[in-house]
């Protein structure tokens, strides 16, 4: 939300409050990668497992597909 200052008409945009120091990093990592692929990961030892392929936006931007990596997400 956008609001002026009251007194010079300054624009002023409220900073983001994280609960924790995880919160800010998740949101931090997902601001500069994209995903180029997701896929569930067939595992008895998780409750739920994906994998993905990420990339940063300026290294897809690039073409340098070898900078992708391959990030699993474990949830027991």
């Amino acid at each position: 939300m956008f609001r002026s200052g009251s007194s010079t008409g300054e624009i002023v945009i409220p900073v983001a409050k994280w609960y924790s120091h995880v919160e800010e990093e998740t949101h931090r990592l997902t601001s500069e990668l994209v995903s180029l692929a997701r896929f569930p990961i067939d595992n008895e030892f998780y409750y739920r497992s994906d994998g993905s392929f990420v990339i940063r936006h300026d290294d897809l931007a690039a073409g340098r597909l070898d900078e992708a990596l391959s990030v699993a997400e474990l949830i027991p």
